[in-house]
């Protein structure tokens, strides 16, 4: 076989091999997920966000007091909201009355600026209540659509996540 057409050769077999490559990466993945191609995971987080966000005044401060708080909204409070946010440690949460002194303190130095704490959780407003907070009040409540978390098989739907929110203020 002559240089030129050797060298054509192998180009057109390694274009080959590399669009076998590729099918045998993208129908696999293609089939996998075209039955959740529909599906809007997590529709409706952004008005979530937005609703979440409308609860806050100018000069808050949030703290966030229990896990879910922390793990779910403090990002979003200082991301979206554009409010400074404080989370607690596990270690804190684990006492009701170190995390009350602490909020204390921070209540005092947030009012010195002319500002307001806001105490905020998420995973049940007991949390607030044994921390003695006042003006507890619910500043979300929807359920939105999320990925289900099963590791075993394949998802064969979304799951429902509810998604609540209170907050409160430091007693005085």
């Amino acid at each position: 076989m002559p240089g030129r057409a050797r060298q054509r050769w192998g180009r057109v077999a390694a274009g080959g091999a590399l669009v076998a490559l590729l099918a045998a990466t993208a129908v696999p993945t293609g089939l996998a997920t075209w039955p959740h191609h529909d599906e809007r995971v997590e529709a409706g987080g952004l008005a979530a966000a937005e609703a979440y966000c409308d609860a806050f005044e100018p000069g808050d401060v949030v703290l966030a007091v229990d896990d879910w708080a922390v793990n779910h909204w403090t990002q979003v409070t200082r991301g979206m909201c554009g409010v400074p946010s404080v989370a607690t440690t596990g270690r804190l949460r684990d006492d009701p009355e170190q995390v009350l002194a602490a909020a204390r303190r921070l209540d005092e130095r947030v009012r010195a600026r002319g500002g307001q704490l806001v105490l905020v959780a998420h995973r049940e407003p007991a949390t607030l209540r044994d921390l003695g907070a006042t003006d507890v009040r619910t500043v979300l409540d929807t359920v939105i659509m999320e990925d289900p978390h099963v590791l075993t098989e394949r998802p064969e739907e979304l799951d429902p996540l509810r998604l609540v929110v209170w907050t409160g203020h430091v007693p005085r």
